[in-house]
């Protein structure tokens, strides 16, 4: 990344571009005592993603705000003077406010989590497979990635989105009759010709059994 942007940057390119650096996921890392993962969860860890962006004009500042990747999109729209697309999710990045809530969902086969956070506070709910709510609570959003503590129910903007998106969920019985599981390939899921040090290396991060 170090190399693409200094040769970015030496032809005059950044001066009249956006530059965006995000992930699609984070990584639970035994936090909490749980398994590697980067699914099947609403936790900090996985949720928690880097996102930097470099405008043109723009000053160096860190926000705190909770944020969505769901706002990326918006927000370059808005900053290349584009349209807003009909029906897009989420907001500009600069107008997003420190209590505006930001939803997560994770969907498994048996499971459903759908969460709100809005300032330091997650809500969550737990419904089966069969729609049906299991378990609701809530936790303090730590301010650097660590396991969330706190419990409850309390009343909050999180709390309000969150019941209004269950409300208009668009599979109200749970998760999804079909899902998708993907194809189980045969065979090695590892390139060939990796040495035992790639492959040792690759273990140590959860991606080889």
């Amino acid at each position: 990344m170090g190399r693409l942007l200094e040769a970015w940057s030496r032809r005059g390119l950044t001066r009249d571009s956006i530059v965006i650096f995000t992930a699609d996921h984070g990584e639970a890392m035994i936090e909490g005592e749980r398994y590697f993962a980067h699914g099947y969860d609403v936790s900090e860890p996985v949720n928690r993603v880097p996102l930097i962006v470099h405008r043109p004009g723009s000053r160096s500042v860190r926000h705190t705000t909770p944020v969505s990747t769901v706002d990326i999109l918006p927000s370059i729209l808005a900053w290349t003077g584009l349209d807003p697309v009909a029906r897009t999710d989420g907001m500009v990045l600069s107008t997003r406010g420190a209590d505006d809530p930001v939803s997560l969902e994770s969907t498994t086969r048996d499971k459903q989590l759908r969460a709100a956070i809005a300032g330091d506070r997650k809500w969550i709910v737990l419904r089966d497979h069969t729609g049906s709510v299991v378990e609701r609570s809530s936790a303090r959003v730590p301010e650097r990635g660590d396991p969330e503590t706190g419990g409850g129910w309390p009343d909050g903007p999180g709390r309000e989105a969150l019941e209004r998106w269950l409300d208009q969920d668009p599979f109200p019985d749970g998760v999804a009759a079909n899902p998708n599981p993907g194809k189980q390939l045969e065979g090695t899921k590892v390139a060939p010709r990796r040495t035992d040090e790639h492959i040792e290396a690759l273990r140590a991060l959860g991606y080889v059994e």
